[in-house]
């Protein structure tokens, strides 16, 4: 399963629908990790 090392992680979205939901400034944000907005930061 792929993890983020850099803002929230909800694992049950990365693990079945491969994004990463992180929470800026108040606006959540649906990152996919195919446009990994964090260079590197993905990790298995």
């Amino acid at each position: 399963m792929l993890k983020k090392k850099c803002g929230k992680k909800y694992a049950i979205f990365v693990e079945i629908f491969g994004v990463c939901i992180e929470e800026k400034s108040g606006i959540i944000q649906v990152q996919s990790m195919f446009a990994n907005p964090c260079v590197g930061g993905w990790e298995k």
